[in-house]
């Protein structure tokens, strides 16, 4: 029986979608309409399409089908869509403005000629683009190879004029120490030697081991301690600390245990720490007071437990020695010890006593000891090790608080949250730590200050409009009087040495127009005796350029030529016209001068409260490794404090720092973290000066630790060491005594370690020292560095270093979990296919960081290094180091780490640490490691002998096989064996 016609129509609807990518396709919808009821038979969408011509091929074949199917009888294949009334409308609109109506051909077809037109504009602006990248790098290969700058000159001369400082000047100059000898003044210190491990020596016990080596049963037996200490000074400066107890049982803190029964409507008493967690971050650039966080939860039953007063006399007494034992809860966050002065007829000296006791804002700072505790009856048979590495599990935290809240329930129990920060960091970022401190300035800012005052209480808004005009004008001046006094300090003559600070290292025209043709094969300074110290004339050349380059920098009108930039601060130092002089100096000089300057301020001033705690402050100037950027790859091992710093370079860095702030004022923390994270690590991996990479790639660490000296009057315990290996390797010189003015890490055996006693007396049961003998230190350092020899995994060996070892599914010691983060660096593969090839099993090469869940490890500050056992992974695995395949370091899953933050939490039935390490190396570490890391590491090896040898052999069979070649290219019929055992 013949299959009956359908009478259909066929309608087409054109559509456009835009892709995720912002590119367009094309698909259209057709429907098999009934012509005589107007019901939809069928639906077909087709595919999408780059264009709609393609489109239009395949909505032809699928009418055709329809046409040729003797199941429809097709009358229209082009019928007209059924549109609602508002499509119609919109359809109208369009006709009018000459735009093809929704859903047809001619629509999506001018949508793409629209899309067309806007791509090929966007590859003409492309190509236009390329082009002129292209001009611009043809007319730089055109010019000289380097734009001469001061700076990039001292970069390019880096070993030279490191050795120099250390070999030359230190020995014959010499270098202060704080508060040593002829010096009364603070100073930093140097340390010199390998970065690798430098936080390890200064704080991990190599006992500590002993910890990763507990059974459970033992660890059971643990308990944290957390212990409250409120600090305060009295007028002289003297600081005194009481300790904030806490009740373990009802009436322990009250002379009258019977007063609990008196009140009918208290519901209950005491008061307890819930939860105390800190963070320790180590490479946060842009956060200057943020290497340790902290927070502080207490549990009180009402309010009255927080405000009562506790310890021995009235809190509320005026005489010192009547209050300073006695503490409250809320003292825990209480900053400011300021107090407005609300009388309305105050004189000029009571507004400046009113700013005075604002600016003294830290009155007291919390210290916690915090770590391990030792029970009541803890065995003792065999485990006098693990007493020990207990007894010195603790670090004490200086800490200075930020914000808080209350958290009141329906019983009115009271939850009291108290946030803090490092206090080293906080506490000497204020005014009276200015680094541009002088007796002048500091009195013009206070009096500036107490003027602004009175007038806001006094005066009209014009008025005080006036006057902050009139002040903005002196402001001005001290700034350029503030600037030009650092430089003055800098060209101080020194009474013994006769020499200056600011240095000049003089330059012919043609030591700069070889180092702007050659760059970094350029010859080197030709003699270090060319280096020479500040002269009268040189001093007036200096201020006379400072003061310009002050007055260009204050002028934001200002235009200066490219002819002129280069020379526009030294010119005035040009002894002829073929000479001149390069003024710089070294980072550790500015830093003493700096801390120099503040003492001699506050000394001054009598400010005997800033003083005393600038006198424990101690800036630590890390070890530094830099390759020479000449190209031997020979490594110099020195001290951030040795790196020249140009004085043109600094003073347009501190201008552009300081001319927008309203009054000048650099304090000491920030400006540290500033002048590191800033000036110096960008100078280092500045990559820009050379055409071929000359950076350092240096990462920056910095720590603030509180350690305890052996007495109050003995001396920080890095000036004993610097002292003790003076005395021993030093040479004495008439004048200076012993030529050796930094700790040399090379020279630190394991017994010493660690150099800070971060856990008060080494080895007993005092967990913490008289704050009189406290020592706080601000760390910089470089991180993430690999070790010049060869790691092994050793335990014995590592843990001699304080490098401990981590291994998952232990059934001892401290470690819960370990995790593994991949490192997605962009271009890393990449770079380690140029660096390493793709090496069989070498293909499978990857970073990854590790996390680390385990008991409290309160020691483990961010930058010291850690070993990251494999086995946890793989359990079977071959012998380690050995290079078998199962040697899974090769493939960048555990080994060497290096903590870069820590993080510790103590609260009810919880204590526990996660520390974040960065991948640093694999078992016995090789250069070729470095591919791994990419930018995230600079690794070097310094060249051997050998090394040398074997690169000149290389270089002679080089240049045979080229010969016996162009002797194969002129004459074919030629025989001989090629050189080197190569083949065709």
């Amino acid at each position: 029986m013949a299959t009956q016609e359908v009478d259909v129509n066929l309608t087409t609807s054109w559509e456009v979608q835009t892709e995720d990518d912002g590119s367009k396709s094309y698909y259209a919808t057709i429907k098999v309409v009934n012509s005589e009821t107007e019901e939809v038979v069928k639906t077909n969408t087709t595919e999408t399409f780059g264009s709609t011509a393609d489109l239009q091929i395949e909505v032809s074949r699928v009418k055709q089908w329809y046409e040729d199917n003797p199941k429809y009888n097709v009358g229209d294949s082009d019928a007209p869509l059924e549109k609602n009334l508002a499509t119609k409308a919109v359809d109208a609109a369009r006709t009018q403005a000459d735009i093809p109506p929704s859903n047809t051909l001619e629509a999506i077809q001018a949508e793409e000629e629209e899309y067309n037109a806007e791509q090929l504009a966007k590859a003409a602006a492309a190509a236009a683009a390329a082009a002129e990248e292209a001009k611009k790098a043809l007319e730089q290969l055109n010019k000289p190879t380097v734009a001469y700058q001061e700076q990039s000159y001292l970069f390019a001369n880096l070993s030279q004029l490191i050795d120099y400082k250390r070999n030359v000047l230190e020995r014959t100059v010499g270098k202060p120490l704080p508060y040593s000898g002829a010096n009364q003044q603070n100073a930093c210190l140097l340390v010199d030697g390998e970065p690798y491990g430098f936080m390890n020596k200064l704080t991990q016990y190599p006992n500590y081991k002993r910890f990763f080596e507990m059974k459970n049963a033992e660890i059971s037996n643990l308990q944290p301690m957390i212990r409250l200490f409120k600090c305060i000074q009295d007028d002289n400066g003297d600081e005194y600390q009481v300790e904030m107890n806490f009740a373990s049982y009802a009436g322990i803190d009250r002379k009258d245990p019977a007063s609990y029964f008196k009140n009918k409507n208290k519901r209950g008493f005491g008061a307890g720490i819930r939860d105390f967690s800190f963070t320790c971050i180590g490479t946060d650039p842009f956060a200057a007071k943020k290497s340790i966080e902290a927070k502080l939860t207490i549990f009180a039953n009402d309010f009255e437990e927080l405000l009562k007063c506790r310890g021995e006399g009235d809190c509320d007494a005026v005489k010192f020695e009547d209050w300073y034992k006695s503490y409250r809860y809320v003292d825990l966050a209480l900053k400011t010890g300021g107090v407005k002065n609300k009388s309305k007829n105050k004189n000029m000296a009571a507004y400046q006593k009113q700013h005075e006791d604002n600016i003294n804002k830290l009155n007291f700072r919390l210290k916690v000891v915090v770590g391990w505790a030792i029970p009541k009856n803890f065995p003792s048979s065999g485990s006098s090790d693990l007493r020990e590495a207990i007894n010195n599990s603790y670090i004490t935290l200086n800490l200075t608080p930020t914000i808080h809240a209350f958290d009141m329930d329906e019983m009115g129990r009271v939850t009291f949250t108290i946030n803090y920060l490092a206090y080293i960091e906080d506490f000497f970022d204020q005014s009276q730590y200015d680094v541009f401190a002088s007796k002048k300035s500091l009195y013009n800012r206070d009096v500036r200050t107490a003027n602004l005052l009175a007038a806001k209480s006094k005066c009209s808004a014009d008025e005080i409009k006036e006057l902050q005009k009139k002040q903005a004008d002196e402001v001005a001046e001290d700034k350029k009087e503030t600037i030009k006094n650092i430089t003055r300090k800098l060209m101080k003559v020194d009474v013994t040495s006769r020499t200056t600070k600011l240095k000049y290292l003089v330059l012919s025209t043609d030591d700069i127009k070889d180092f702007q043709q050659n760059g970094l094969s350029s010859r080197e300074v030709s003699s270090l005796k060319a280096i020479t110290s500040s002269s009268a004339e040189d001093k007036e050349a200096v201020e006379s350029a400072v003061n310009d380059a002050i007055a260009t920098k204050a002028d934001p009108n200002a235009v200066q030529s490219e002819d002129s930039k280069a020379l526009d601060f030294t010119e005035q130092l040009m002894t002829d016209i073929n000479k001149f002089k390069l003024p710089f100096f070294y980072v550790s000089d500015l830093v003493d001068i700096i801390m120099e300057s503040i003492g001699e301020s506050l000394t001054e001033a009598s400010s005997n409260k800033f003083l005393k705690r600038f006198e424990k402050l101690r800036v630590v100037l890390g070890p530094l490794e830099i390759v020479d950027t000449r190209g031997s790859q020979r490594s110099t091992f020195c001290s951030l404090g040795d790196l020249p710093i140009s004085l043109k370079y600094f003073m347009e860095w501190l201008s552009i720092k300081t001319l927008k702030q309203a009054d000048l004022k650099y304090n000491m923390s920030t400006f540290l973290n500033d002048f590191f994270n800033d000036l110096i690590v960008n100078y280092l991996n500045n990559d820009t000066w050379f055409k071929l990479k000359g950076s350092q790639n240096i990462r920056l660490i910095k720590s603030s630790l509180t350690s305890y000296k052996q007495s109050e009057d003995a001396f920080d315990e890095i000036t004993t060491e610097i002292k003790r290996q003076a005395a021993l390797y030093g040479t004495f010189q008439a004048g200076i005594g012993f030529d050796r003015y930094r700790l040399k890490l090379s020279d630190v055996s394991p017994a010493q370690m660690p150099l800070l006693r971060i856990s008060g007396v080494s080895g007993l049961p005092v967990t913490q020292k008289h704050v009189s003998a406290e020592v706080n230190y601000f760390i910089f350092s470089a991180g993430r560095v690999m070790p010049t020899e060869k790691q092994n995994g050793d335990i014995a060996e590592d843990s001699g270093r304080g490098i401990f070892h981590y291994l998952m599914g232990k059934d001892s010691g401290l470690v819960k979990k370990i995790s593994l983060q991949k490192t997605d660096a962009k271009y890393l593969k990449e770079l380690r296919f140029e660096q390493s090839g793709y090496d069989g099993l070498e293909q499978l090469l990857e970073v990854y960081d590790v996390t680390v869940d385990a008991f409290p490890i309160v020691t483990a500050f961010p930058g010291t290094y850690i070993y990251v056992n494999p086995r946890g992974w793989l359990p079977g695995g071959s012998s380690y180091g050995s290079g078998a395949v199962t040697d899974i370091t090769r493939y960048g899953i555990g080994g060497y780490c290096m903590v870069w933050k820590s993080e510790h939490s103590f609260g009810v039935g919880r204590a526990e640490t996660k520390l974040h390490a960065k991948w640093v190396a694999g078992l016995h570490a090789d250069t070729k490691d470095s591919a791994l890391i990419g930018d995230a590491l600079s690794i070097t090896s310094p060249a051997t002998a050998t090394d040398s040898e074997a690169c000149a052999e290389l270089a002679e069979t080089r240049a045979a096989v080229a010969a016996f070649m162009k002797k194969i290219e002129d004459d074919p019929t030629a025989g001989g064996e090629i050189p080197g055992g190569f083949s065709l």
